[in-house]
């Protein structure tokens, strides 16, 4: 059984927190009660609403929207297996403190997951079955836990080691290139899971990849579904780069009248054109 399973103060004072709605931070605290005691949860609505009469009482979709909003602000993140994708927390053993964790019910995330992960979290997914060989060396434990957020060091912005420039962007071009992709984004939340799911993907290094996504989202930008509600739906740019959203097919116009309605326009326009 789980020796502990519970949430600190020092939340209340996390931007990350404090970024959510009532509904949306309503569905993070049910992954921490519905995750196992790896933190492990299949990311869909199934297990949160099946656990939480209210949640149940929702349409799937606005619970899936919620969990993909902690996920794009880094309160989890996400890996696949198999076909299927799973939440995950990198610093769940710095709360929940979880020294006999019950059988696994989910797949260990992968070795480049783990490696974001904070060393007690690590010791704990160490106990997993499936835990990756590589793991378990005392080498791979000293190197976890350094996230790609901004730090300080020397009274200078770093990010993942290197100095930010007067702009804001790092002398890694990696980097460098993801702050020109988020400066032309709309919506700008979430950076630290937008710039870990700029890292996975391996295009994202190369300079014709950024000219795409931004071109992408320039164009996106003139959409009726970024543009609705002043930008309600316009997705997180984690989201965005997760589904591969700058490959979407431009929108095309469409006519303001029914199929029936503009047929009739041609017919009558043809007529027009024969008098």
């Amino acid at each position: 059984m789980p020796d502990e399973r519970f949430l600190h103060k020092r939340l209340g004072h996390s931007e990350k927190v404090c970024s959510l709605t009532d509904f949306e931070f309503r569905v993070w605290v049910q992954y921490q009660l519905s995750a196992d005691d790896y933190g492990l949860m299949l990311f869909t609505a199934a297990k949160p609403q099946a656990d939480n009469v209210f949640l149940a009482r929702k349409p799937q979709r606005l619970v899936v929207r919620a969990l993909e909003t902690v996920a794009s602000v880094g309160l989890v993140h996400t890996f696949e297996h198999q076909g299927l994708q799973y939440a995950y927390q990198t610093d769940w053993q710095d709360f929940q403190r979880i020294r006999h964790p019950r059988a696994a019910l989910h797949p260990c995330p992968p070795v480049d997951a783990l490696r974001q992960c904070t060393p007690d979290t690590i010791d704990l997914f160490r106990s997993h079955p499936g835990c990756p060989p590589e793991v378990l060396s005392e080498d791979f434990r000293s190197l976890s836990g350094k996230l790609p957020t901004p730090a300080r060091a020397g009274g200078r912005e770093m990010a993942n080691g290197k100095p930010l420039t007067a702009t804001g962007s790092s002398s890694d071009p990696a980097r460098a290139r993801f702050e020109r992709f988020w400066a032309s984004y709309p919506r700008r939340v979430g950076k630290d899971a937008a710039w870990q799911e700029w890292r996975r993907l391996r295009p994202s290094a190369d300079d014709a990849f950024t000219d795409r996504a931004i071109a992408a989202v320039e164009r996106q930008k003139q959409s009726a579904q970024w543009q609705r509600d002043g930008g309600q739906y316009i997705p997180h740019p984690r989201t965005w780069l997760h589904q591969g959203r700058w490959q979407d097919e431009p929108e095309h116009a469409t006519s303001p009248f029914s199929k029936k309605t503009a047929a009739n326009e041609g017919v009558i326009a043809r007529f027009a054109g024969d008098r």
